[in-house]
């Protein structure tokens, strides 16, 4: 195997000042794992002109949100999601170099605080990632050709001794075998064909994940971010995922496209609807199989094709009353009762009663003018109805007339020689509870205050006074 003499630094300005994983942690300071990934992959054909820069959308995810650097299980997870196989952990340096020997492989260490080696190297003062490309063993000691993102002393790169430069420093050690390599060119994920298309591998990583963002127009970066790592389950295919909150826009755009719950959040069910599209087994788990006949999708279709929207219906004026329920609800949460003599929308928002909320509800879908309202004269007559309005005076309970009642009617009830507390006026919100009607009124915006919704139910055996309805 001919490694990769290209050893990035953690300092060059092409990406020194991104952030890893946020401002004011940056690759420069914080990167050293993010960078070491970088230095051992391009040792592989397909990512030998990838750079910190290019894989920092999908590394971040594994960088601590304090400025500590990369969580320790990152290294690992990053080496198989490029590509590498047969990773591991080595408990002693022997295990290590016993891969090692192997061939084709490299490794990452981390190194402590204390003085290392014969030499008494220092490597850091808390912990530092460092890359291994290349192994052997001569005059009895181990040579391994280190990278070390953060230096340039012949102490810390190049060709050196693990006895007089590391024994004593290193904490940890993974390593993986290089698969498309740069002697062997076999490429282990999918990466783009001569003619453009994907190689058909059955893994979902940078390039299926760029190729899905351009079939469904979205920003293209080669990372499905903001998902729920509890939900990884239902995709074990996809690979380049960032693990967070708020969901993926190209998520989002497939699940538009496949006609289910638009969150942004891969779960079983995007796979499963994704795998009917597709025409593979619908089991709801998207794996390598399933992976293999998306890729040969994405070959054959260049961008997705939306089903034409339906059009919205336009809102009947009932529909609009209701909203204008909610409306008023939420404009009046702060009212006071009292009684405002002109009910007009700007009067109305701290003062108010029964009446100057039907009204104002009213005034703002256009079935009264500023100022104008309905309520009863005290012997049972309906003042102020206008040319837009029914009347009616029907006899008996709410119950007992809820055949005859309507989604949007408004109703007076009670006594009905009683103009004040003794005669309610409210609007039907089309729903009931039994007998008893949920409404809108004045107390909707007593109950949006505390955060509850601002229907409510009222008694079904008061009596009724009249029935207002918009014709």
């Amino acid at each position: 195997m001919r490694m990769n003499s290209t050893c990035y630094k953690q300092y060059d300005t092409r990406w020194a000042s991104l952030p890893y994983p946020k401002k004011p942690w940056l690759i420069r300071n914080c990167g050293c794992g993010e960078v070491s990934i970088c230095n051992a992959i391009i040792d592989m054909k397909q990512y030998e002109n990838e750079t910190p820069k290019t894989i920092q959308p999908y590394m971040k995810q594994f960088a601590e949100s304090r400025g500590n650097g990369t969580y320790h299980y990152g290294i690992p997870t990053a080496m198989k999601h490029f590509g590498m196989t047969e990773v591991a952990e080595h408990a002693t340096m022997s295990k290590l170099w016993a891969e090692l020997r192997k061939g084709g492989r490299d490794a990452v260490l981390l190194m402590g605080s204390r003085s290392a080696g014969n030499k008494g190297v220092k490597w850091t003062g808390c912990g530092h990632f460092v890359e291994i490309s290349g192994y052997k063993e001569e005059g009895g000691k181990h040579w391994v050709y280190v990278k070390d993102s953060a230096s340039t002393s012949s102490y810390r790169c190049g060709w050196i001794t693990y006895e007089d430069n590391i024994r004593g420093a290193c904490l940890k050690c993974w390593s993986g075998k290089l698969n498309g390599s740069l002697s062997t060119a076999t490429a282990p994920t999918a990466v783009a064909t001569p003619d453009g298309k994907l190689t058909i591998d059955g893994i979902g990583g940078i390039s299926t994940v760029k190729a899905m963002q351009k079939f469904f127009g979205t920003t293209v970066d080669g990372v499905i971010s903001g998902q729920n790592q509890s939900l990884a389950k239902w995709y074990p295919a996809l690979k380049s995922v960032k693990y967070g909150k708020g969901g993926s826009v190209c998520v989002r755009k497939l699940q538009k496209w496949l006609g289910i719950k638009e969150d942004g959040i891969w779960g079983k069910g995007t796979s499963t609807a994704l795998q009917r599209k597709i025409g593979v087994k619908a089991d709801g788990i998207f794996g390598k199989g399933s992976m293999s006949a998306w890729q040969k999708y994405l070959n054959s279709h260049d961008k997705a094709d939306y089903p034409t929207p339906k059009p919205t219906p336009t809102p009947s004026i009932i529909d609009k009353e209701l909203d204008a329920c909610k409306t008023q609800a939420e404009w009046m949460k702060n009212y006071k009762y009292g009684w405002e003599s002109n009910p007009t929308i700007a009067k109305s928002k701290k003062k108010g009663t029964c009446v100057t909320y039907v009204a104002c509800v009213l005034q703002r879908i256009g079935i009264l003018s500023s100022g104008q309202y309905i309520w009863h004269n005290g012997k049972g007559k309906v003042t102020h109805a206008n040319s837009k309005m029914v009347v009616s005076y029907p006899s008996g309970t709410i119950k007992a007339n809820k055949s005859k009642l309507q989604r949007g009617d408004i109703i007076i009830a009670g006594n009905r020689t009683d103009t004040e507390s003794g005669s309610h006026i409210f609007i039907l919100s089309g729903s009931w509870s039994g007998d008893n009607p949920y409404i809108w009124d004045n107390h909707s915006a007593e109950r949006v205050k505390s955060g509850k919704s601002g229907v409510h139910t009222y008694s079904g055996s008061k009596k009724i006074i009249a029935v207002i309805r918009i014709k």
